[in-house]
């Protein structure tokens, strides 16, 4: 497929950039296997037997990521220290407070950490 990108990196910086994928911490994340949907970050079908990540950001919008696509996402999140207007999950920080996405969008074994 030619469309442009030269790699998987520059279709999601792009897709970030125009806010297209979620640039702050998930409301939830979850797996399981693909349904033929489209993934969200690289546009091609994730497969039944491919792994499928939900990721469900503020404003309840859902995304569909492919494993290596979810991986590439968080690193890209973490590359460019994004911040978010979300507070982590137990923080003692008000709604609009400003958070390093260092802190809120690290894998920590496949789980996100708070």
């Amino acid at each position: 497929m030619n469309d442009g990108y030269s790699s998987l990196a520059d279709r999601i910086r792009d897709k970030l950039a125009a806010h297209d994928l979620p640039r702050e911490q998930p409301v939830k994340t979850s797996g399981g296997y693909g349904q033929g949907h489209a993934c969200d970050a690289c546009d091609e079908a994730i497969q039944k037997a491919q792994v499928e990540y939900h990721i469900e950001a503020l404003g309840n919008r859902t995304y569909r990521l492919h494993l290596g696509c979810y991986g590439r996402w968080a690193a890209e999140i973490y590359r460019e220290r994004w911040t978010t207007t979300a507070p982590p999950p137990g923080s003692r920080l008000s709604r609009g407070s400003v958070v390093p996405s260092r802190e809120c969008a690290m894998p920590r074994h496949g789980r996100f950490h708070t």
